[in-house]
Protein backbone atom coordinates (compact mmCIF):
# COMPACT_ATOMS: atom_id res chain seq x y z
CA UNK A 1 0.00 0.00 0.00
CA UNK A 2 1.54 3.17 -0.62
CA UNK A 3 0.43 6.48 1.04
CA UNK A 4 1.50 10.13 -0.61
CA UNK A 5 2.74 12.27 2.44
CA UNK A 6 3.65 15.01 -0.09
CA UNK A 7 3.13 17.01 -3.11
CA UNK A 8 4.79 20.23 -4.01
CA UNK A 9 2.65 23.17 -3.46
CA UNK A 10 -0.22 21.58 -1.75
CA UNK A 11 -0.33 22.08 2.52
CA UNK A 12 -1.96 18.40 3.83
CA UNK A 13 -1.83 19.81 7.23
CA UNK A 14 -4.69 22.77 6.24
CA UNK A 15 -7.71 23.11 7.86
CA UNK A 16 -10.43 23.33 6.09
CA UNK A 17 -14.13 24.93 7.35
CA UNK A 18 -17.08 25.87 6.12
CA UNK A 19 -18.74 29.51 5.77
CA UNK A 20 -20.41 28.98 9.82
CA UNK A 21 -16.40 27.74 10.41
CA UNK A 22 -17.12 23.59 11.40
CA UNK A 23 -14.52 22.10 10.56
CA UNK A 24 -14.53 19.63 7.10
CA UNK A 25 -13.72 16.10 7.44
CA UNK A 26 -10.89 15.40 4.93
CA UNK A 27 -9.64 12.04 3.80
CA UNK A 28 -11.19 9.02 2.51
CA UNK A 29 -13.61 6.50 4.06
CA UNK A 30 -14.68 2.53 3.29
CA UNK A 31 -17.92 1.49 3.67
CA UNK A 32 -18.61 -2.08 3.74
CA UNK A 33 -21.49 -3.73 1.71
CA UNK A 34 -23.42 -6.53 3.96
CA UNK A 35 -25.92 -7.18 0.74
CA UNK A 36 -24.92 -10.15 -1.00
CA UNK A 37 -27.33 -8.79 -4.08
CA UNK A 38 -25.79 -7.58 -7.46
CA UNK A 39 -25.90 -3.75 -7.29
CA UNK A 40 -27.89 -3.03 -10.49
CA UNK A 41 -26.25 -0.12 -12.20
CA UNK A 42 -27.09 1.37 -15.12
CA UNK A 43 -29.61 -0.02 -16.40
CA UNK A 44 -31.84 2.24 -17.95
CA UNK A 45 -31.25 4.10 -20.96
CA UNK A 46 -33.34 7.35 -20.73
CA UNK A 47 -34.97 9.18 -23.45
CA UNK A 48 -33.45 11.30 -26.22
CA UNK A 49 -32.42 13.67 -24.47
CA UNK A 50 -29.86 11.59 -22.15
CA UNK A 51 -28.12 12.06 -25.73
CA UNK A 52 -25.54 14.07 -26.79
CA UNK A 53 -26.35 13.10 -30.05
CA UNK A 54 -29.32 11.38 -30.92
CA UNK A 55 -29.61 8.89 -33.31
CA UNK A 56 -32.98 7.23 -33.66
CA UNK A 57 -31.91 3.81 -35.50
CA UNK A 58 -29.00 3.56 -33.10
CA UNK A 59 -31.88 3.80 -29.68
CA UNK A 60 -34.31 1.23 -31.31
CA UNK A 61 -30.88 -1.11 -31.63
CA UNK A 62 -30.18 -0.50 -28.08
CA UNK A 63 -33.70 -0.96 -27.13
CA UNK A 64 -34.11 -4.58 -28.67
CA UNK A 65 -31.26 -5.52 -28.07
CA UNK A 66 -31.97 -5.32 -24.56
CA UNK A 67 -35.38 -6.25 -24.77
CA UNK A 68 -33.98 -9.83 -26.54
CA UNK A 69 -30.70 -10.43 -24.00
CA UNK A 70 -33.01 -8.98 -20.37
Amino acid sequence: MNIITSVIGFDFESNLVDNDGQLIRTGARRIECLSSDTPSVGTKIGGENWFTNFNEPLLSKIRDYRRIND
